[in-house]
């Protein structure tokens, strides 16, 4: 009788839930033959879900069985919360998922990428496609980390609102290598000095909101602070935002400033960027600097020197009138102590400059590092090939204008969480550029690197190798080390100004999984 009892009970639940979905969660909680135990683990702790495999395989390969009754396995989130899971169990019964915002999105869109759970991937990209704003665009690129091609629709958001994407809060959070991507891109709408500023904030934020040495900054911007084009702001400009920044050294602003008065009067340091031309807006048009009071005055009012010697009455005449004449008129310069080796005192050497400058075949020439980054498209994002080491690749290369091969970046090997567990490897790898069957250039790297589907490391020649402009080259790269490399997708064409990369000798195939990130020339 008590066993009639009970069965009468455990059917009400039939009769009470009226939709299938409804029925099948019913079944997960009460754990109504459940026939699956999932251990999700995390770096803190372990909790394990009891599923129906039937339902759950729906989701991916992985869930298939793999012995008749109860089945364990395991799945290994990382540093996320194991409850995670709840909510990618609940999508697998009901097919409906509410997302409310985008820090809960990205760890159920790396769990469903690690996993090839692909229509929840799909579920989790349309929501932040969909919801990107000027805040939740570092969160995104952040987690990207260099994974996202710039022509999407996430990001083409942040090259069109880069002004007001800049001034969120949430900018200050990015990674060097989000702040990097950006300041990579050719066309965006935002002013070089809007650009500059916020990298100075960046620093500034990265620095602990304390004021920063030159050696500091260029620690914190690393490659980024190649990228900022000093060169392309006025006089006014840099010495008011970027002289007394904390950036560069008081000798190395003062060069900065002789060739933005002159060009080419004095030789640039080696770290900073030679290119004096402004970057696109996405509708073409330069993005110029002017003199204007709307363009002269800061976005951000606290990145302004007190003690400069440009004050706001040279700015807003709208004339280009040389540092000296502006260090004359200006009262602030005398309240600012210095001897002479600081940049205060520039104003007179460089009106010495100016009566001394070089005829144009005098002009010094310096060469500029341009990174040429394979893009991902996200949709793409999930293809990949994996590439079991010791193994080889072999990559074509073919470039539009003449030009220093400085290096590569390139993939490093995705961490195998269930053998591996720290978060750097000793890389071992050659690589070699060919032409016709001619050496032009070869690199061994020996050292450590860091696990990741999105991590990757630079190899630079010790003897740099030149590349022909229209001629084809086979780059040949070993892996010696044991392990696995996850290759994402990427471009097989890079533009950036008048220079064309291509990394295919197929006119139609427009991205390939090669061990490639990024070319690194100088021209």
């Amino acid at each position: 009788m008590g066993s009639t009892n009970s069965l009468s009970k455990a059917t009400d639940w039939r009769d009470e839930c009226h939709s299938l979905p409804e029925h099948l969660w019913y079944m997960y909680e009460k754990k109504i033959g459940t026939d699956l135990q999932v251990a999700v683990m995390s770096d803190h702790k372990q909790q394990v879900f009891e599923c129906h495999r039937m339902i759950m395989r729906r989701l991916s390969f992985v869930f298939e069985p793999q012995t008749d009754g109860v089945m364990l396995m395991s799945l290994d989130v990382g540093d996320m919360d194991p409850e995670i899971f709840l909510t990618i169990i609940k999508f697998a019964y009901t097919d409906k998922i509410v997302f409310k915002s985008f820090n809960e999105t990205i760890p159920i869109h790396k769990v469903a990428s690690n996993y090839q759970m692909n229509q929840l991937r799909r579920e989790c990209e349309n929501f932040m496609k969909n919801n990107v704003d000027k805040h939740s665009v570092w969160s995104l690129l952040n987690y990207s980390n260099k994974g996202l091609d710039l022509t999407m629709s996430t990001d083409s958001f942040l090259i069109k609102q880069t002004s007001s994407c800049l001034q969120s809060p949430e900018f200050l959070s990015c990674s060097r290598a989000t702040l990097e991507l950006l300041l990579s891109q050719q066309k965006i709408n935002a002013t070089e000095l809007q650009l500059i500023q916020a990298a100075i904030k960046w620093t500034r934020h990265k620095n602990g909101n304390k004021p920063f040495e030159p050696e500091t900054a260029q620690q914190l911007l690393g490659p980024c602070f190649g990228l900022l084009r000093f060169l392309c702001l006025t006089p006014a400009n840099f010495s008011m935002f970027v002289a007394q920044s904390g950036l560069m050294s008081k000798e190395d602003a003062l060069l900065v400033l002789i060739n933005l008065s002159v060009k080419g009067q004095a030789k640039l340091p080696s770290y900073v960027c030679k290119i004096d031309k402004p970057r696109k807006a996405p509708n073409k048009k330069n993005i110029q600097e002017t003199d204007s009071k709307e363009e002269e005055e800061p976005r951000d009012k606290s990145l302004v020197p007190q003690n400069s010697y440009c004050n706001n009455d040279a700015l807003n005449d709208g004339k280009n009138e040389t540092i000296a004449s502006e260090a004359e008129s200006s009262p602030t310069v005398q309240q600012v102590e210095c001897n002479s080796n600081q940049i205060p005192a520039v104003g007179a050497e460089l009106a010495e400059a100016e009566q001394e400058a070089p005829s144009a075949n005098k002009i010094l020439a310096s060469e500029c590092e341009v990174f040429f980054v394979r893009q991902i498209e996200l949709e793409f994002s999930h293809l990949a090939q994996i590439y079991e080491s010791p193994t080889s690749v072999d990559v074509d290369l073919q470039v539009s204008k003449t030009a220093t091969l400085v290096g590569f970046r390139l993939d490093t090997q995705v961490k195998r969480s269930d053998t591996i567990k720290t978060n750097t490897y000793e890389e071992a790898i050659n690589i070699s550029v060919h032409c016709s069957k001619k050496l032009i250039c070869n690199q061994v790297y020996a050292g450590m690197a860091n696990y990741g589907p999105n991590k990757y490391f630079e190899i630079r020649f010790k003897n740099k190798g030149t590349l022909e402009a229209g001629v084809w080259y086979l780059v040949k790269v070993r892996y010696s080390k044991a392990g696995f490399y996850r290759n994402n997708l990427r471009q097989n064409f890079v533009q950036q100004d008048d220079v064309k990369v291509r990394f295919s000798k197929d006119d139609y195939s427009e991205r390939d999984a090669y061990p490639i990130v990024a070319a690194i020339l100088s021209f």
